[in-house]
């Protein structure tokens, strides 16, 4: 839908012309309403969920807001924007499109994961477990249990694991929540795990063993900050948190590598990323 009347949109499945970024369609409306029947791909945000900081989507995703009225559309699109977001608000109520319909919960959340696991999306067999280390606001917590894996996150922070818990009850998934310092108690994760996940995190004795508590077939994802993070000026400065050129590479020599980059990310930070079984 391109333009922001229903009787003047474009088929199913364009894209917004004039940018690069996909194109995210924001239904504002409560849960119940938008279970009931949404936009294909539609995702979930309520007008009272936008100033929840981990529920927003990326800022480069170009926004369509759609909601029970046109002015509740311009209103979240208004409120949006005063946050940075690209968004175009949909003229007219959500009730005029004239279909397809999905029905039932969102297929695709708001936010959105690492971009290791948006690339691979892997997907688990019966009772795989995973643990997502120094998970944060869970988010990649929330996005393994929604594909089916058992998900242990481990972050030291309660407020962290706090708004985790509230993610995951959005959803409806169950994920196990751990408050531990996973450098001071690596014991905390001691394995075997189907799928490791670390994102954005640093603690220099924990690398060998992310291959080493892999069960048999398990897979990696990894990523971090590299040295010349420091020298560029942004953040993280201490070494501490900092990986050293080919550092993750010599840590994780042991497995089959998927992908493997050391660089510059679409952010613009420096950063090492690994995707290995």
């Amino acid at each position: 839908m391109c333009q922001s009347r229903f009787g003047e949109t474009e088929p199913a499945g364009s894209t917004v012309r004039n940018t690069a970024a996909p194109v995210r369609v924001l239904d504002l409306r409560p849960r119940r309403e938008f279970e009931r029947s949404h936009l294909p791909g539609a995702s979930r945000l309520a007008a009272d969920e936008i100033d929840i900081p981990f529920l927003r989507p990326h800022r480069r995703r170009l926004l369509v807001a759609a909601a029970s009225s046109a002015e509740e559309a311009r209103s979240g699109a208004r409120r949006l924007r005063a946050l940075g977001y690209a968004v175009l608000p949909l003229d007219a109520p959500i009730s005029r499109w004239p279909g397809p319909w999905e029905e039932g919960p969102e297929r695709f959340p708001s936010w959105e994961p690492s971009p290791l696991l948006r690339r691979h999306r892997p997907g688990p067999a019966p009772g795989s477990a995973a643990v997502d280390l120094a998970c944060g606001s869970g988010r990649d917590a929330v996005f393994l249990s929604l594909l089916g894996f058992e998900v242990v996150g481990i972050d030291r922070l309660h407020d962290a694991l706090e708004r985790g818990r509230y993610l995951a009850d959005r959803h409806g998934v169950r994920v196990r929540w751990i408050q531990a310092d996973i450098e001071r108690d690596p014991a905390a994760w001691h394995g075997p795990w189907d799928l490791i996940h670390l994102h954005r995190f640093l603690d220099r004795p924990s690398l060998p063993l992310l291959a080493e508590r892999l069960a048999p077939g398990g897979r990696l994802f990894a990523e971090t900050f590299l040295e010349p993070q420091a020298a560029a000026g942004r953040r993280p400065r201490d070494p501490r948190h900092l990986l050293r050129r080919g550092e993750l590479w010599t840590a994780i020599r042991s497995l089959a590598v998927l992908e493997y980059r050391e660089g510059i990310d679409s952010g613009g930070d420096w950063t090492a990323a690994v995707a290995a079984r």
